[in-house]
C-alpha cells in the first residue's frame, strides 16, 4: 500500500529485492489499482534524503508488530522505495 508523504505517494518493498521491485524498476511504469479504478503511473526510485524521510515516516506510523520484516533488513538501501506520478 502506498504512503502520502506531503503530497507524494511512495511505495516501499519492506522484503528488500522482490519480483515486483525487478519489474517495476525494469518497466518503470505501471498499474496503481484500488477500490475499483486503475491509474498509470510511472515509478520514480528514490534514495538518499528523501528516501530517509520515507522511512522515518514508515517507521513512524508503523506499529511495531508490522515491522517486522522490515527489522530483519534495518539497512535503508535494503528497501526499495519508489515514488508514484500518475501519467496524464
Amino acid at each position: 500500500m502506498p504512503w502520502e508523504i506531503d503530497g507524494a505517494r511512495y511505495l516501499m518493498s519492506q522484503y528488500g529485492e522482490s519480483d515486483w521491485v525487478r519489474n517495476l524498476r525494469a518497466a518503470g511504469r505501471g498499474e496503481f489499482r484500488r477500490r475499483g479504478s486503475t491509474e498509470v503511473i510511472t515509478a520514480i526510485e528514490v534514495d538518499g534524503d528523501e528516501r530517509d524521510r520515507v522511512i522515518t515516516m514508515f517507521l513512524t506510523r508503523t506499529p511495531k508488530p508490522f515491522r517486522r520484516d522490515f527489522d530483519r533488513r534495518p539497512g535503508a538501501t535494503d528497501h526499495p522505495i519508489f515514488r508514484l506520478e500518475p501519467i496524464t
